[in-house]
């Protein structure tokens, strides 16, 4: 799911398209919204080495590129999120057996 700006950039360059072929460029962005974060980058990359392919200008591709970045930030976030339960959990249990233990030992006879 795009977010609104996203969904304004990607309309933007519909319509700055619209004479001059749409369909190519209709394909090519519904393309780029179902690809994966990785066939994003290629995409992207593939536009810059060769921008007569697609005829989007520099400003349409940094629009793009915006899109991108913004997937890229969602997905480390989780990495982060995975990283810190994966952490955190395990030393609490930890910490709480040690806790348990330590007071069943003192109050033991």
């Amino acid at each position: 799911m795009n977010p609104p700006n996203d969904i304004k950039r990607i309309e933007e360059i519909k319509a700055h398209h619209a004479l001059n072929d749409p369909e190519n460029v209709e394909a090519f962005l519904k393309t780029f919204s179902t690809a994966t974060v990785e066939n994003k980058k290629l995409m992207l990359k593939g536009l810059k080495q060769d921008p007569n392919a697609m005829q989007l200008n520099k400003k349409e591709r940094k629009s793009l590129k915006k899109v991108y970045r913004k997937e890229l930030v969602k997905r480390s976030h989780i990495y982060k999120i995975a990283a810190a339960w994966v952490t955190t959990v395990p030393l609490s249990a930890i910490l709480a057996a040690l806790l348990f233990f330590m007071l069943r030992g003192m109050l033991l006879p």
